[in-house]
């Protein structure tokens, strides 16, 4: 906690300086357009040593903030559990949906339910069973055995 302090602090400051560092080059751009073709090597030293230290600002308030950054997002990353559950979710959703597809081909297999009681009407129908059963029979006349 003490460190996260520390480092809050050290941004704080870096901010402020890069702030003021941004006011004072400004300013001084500003005397050199103002002054034009008139500006004074003063004045254009004075614009080149404020962009000197602006860049400088920036460049410190960019290492501050790198150092923040990854400790900011060492706290966030300690718990993982969303992405455990979420993971553990998804693969469920998974294994469900594939479950359901397979048990809808195999209702489907071998055609469509209609194709099924047709069949079943077709060749497991008692009058196919009674035409069958006539076709066993011979349509000629068979005699009788003679005793001997």
């Amino acid at each position: 906690m003490e460190e996260a302090e520390k480092l809050q602090k050290e941004l704080t400051e870096a901010i402020e300086e890069y702030n003021t560092k941004k006011e004072a080059l400004d300013a001084a751009n500003k005397v050199v357009s103002d002054a034009g073709d008139d500006a004074t090597e003063d004045d254009k030293t004075a614009a080149a040593e404020a962009k000197t230290a602006f860049d400088k600002a920036d460049k410190d308030l960019q290492a501050v903030n790198e150092k923040v950054t990854p400790a900011a997002g060492e706290e966030s990353s300690g718990s993982k559990t969303g992405a455990i559950i979420g993971g553990v979710v998804v693969a469920g959703l998974l294994v469900g949906g594939c479950i359901y597809y397979k048990k809808k081909q195999n209702d489907n297999e071998g055609g469509e339910k209609e194709d099924k009681t047709l069949f079943k009407k077709q060749f497991k129908g008692n009058t196919i069973k009674k035409v069958q059963k006539e076709a066993l029979v011979p349509s000629f006349a068979v005699p009788a055995e003679e005793n001997i």
